[in-house]
């Protein structure tokens, strides 16, 4: 029997294969050799799930998403489409705690990549894009320092925060230039 995710594939429904648990994998996603994929969770299409990452138990991960070797998507928690948690050229120790809410928007800057934002275990939270992971002030100088402080896509990349924010953190007090959260 096949294995995926560290549970057998028990059969393919259309381009679903299902594994033991009640986990769905989509057959273009990619799941590492040492990653898990809990009970009831969903791999959706084109997504890649790192080696040794972790996929809780319901979780989903979206069209496209990407967790990095080593990343943790707790219970019930959703990765949005094309989101990256710890994405490959970044730390890939990412923790998204049970229940969290991931946010990505894009296409942002120069690139057109997409900036991800989630609550981390322990309070706080993260922003992702391309290989820059850190928090509102990090992001704020790195988008200062890349692309100026009256560009467009400076502004481009503020605006998009703040709506990460909104939707990751609720009703949390908006971060302000300099105050880590």
């Amino acid at each position: 029997m096949t294995t995926l995710g560290g549970r057998d594939v028990l059969r393919t429904e259309g381009k679903w294969r299902v594994l033991e648990g009640g986990a769905r994998v989509h057959v273009t996603a990619t799941v590492g050799a040492r990653a898990r994929v809990g009970d009831g969770a969903w791999v959706e299409a084109r997504a890649w799930v790192g080696d040794g990452a972790r996929v809780g138990a319901d979780a989903r991960v979206g069209d496209g998403a990407r967790l990095g070797a080593g990343a943790r998507v707790g219970a019930d928690a959703w990765v949005g489409p094309y989101a990256r948690v710890g994405a490959v050229g970044a730390r890939s120790d990412a923790r998204v705690p049970d229940g969290a809410t991931v946010a990505v928007i894009g296409p942002l800057g120069t690139r057109g990549d997409s900036l991800s934002c989630y609550p981390v275990a322990g309070g706080g939270h993260e922003y992702v894009t391309g290989c820059f992971r850190g928090t509102f002030p990090q992001l704020e100088a790195a988008s200062r320092a890349r692309h100026g402080a009256g560009s467009d896509h400076y502004r481009a990349y503020g605006a998009a925060a703040v709506a990460l924010w909104r939707i990751t953190m609720g009703a949390a007090p908006l971060p302000r230039i300099g105050e880590a959260r």
